[in-house]
């Protein structure tokens, strides 16, 4: 396990999320969630943030309501984001933003549904 992460979050998908940051192939820190930097989460279940070390990437996981939900905000986002490349994997959706397109293309491969 590369990461020990533990999720602030009641959610049935927590355990599974939580898998896919502990295990991705880069050392994560968790900062603060700022649901403004984002286009429509305000009815999110939860969101969270994490700075890639050693790198200028980071990762955004959403708790969203369904599987059309996150992909909404996937696609209010594309525009308004366009350096963060996305996933979503049932209810979830990942975004990484980084300056090496490997680097966003691995772990959301990883993300995408590798368990």
């Amino acid at each position: 396990m590369k990461n020990a992460i533990r999720l602030d979050i009641v959610h049935s998908d927590k355990a599974r999320v939580e898998y896919f940051l502990n295990n991705v192939n880069e050392n994560l820190e968790q900062v603060s969630f700022d649901p403004h930097e984002l286009k429509d989460v305000d009815d999110i279940i939860a969101g969270f943030r994490f700075n890639v070390k050693d790198r200028f990437a980071y990762v955004i996981v959403i708790f969203a309501t369904s599987y059309y939900h996150a992909a909404k905000i996937e696609a209010a986002n594309l525009t308004a984001k366009p350096n963060i490349k996305w996933t979503i994997n049932g209810a979830i959706l990942f975004g990484v933003d980084s300056v090496d397109e490997d680097v966003s293309d691995e772990m959301l491969g990883f993300f995408a549904g590798r368990e």
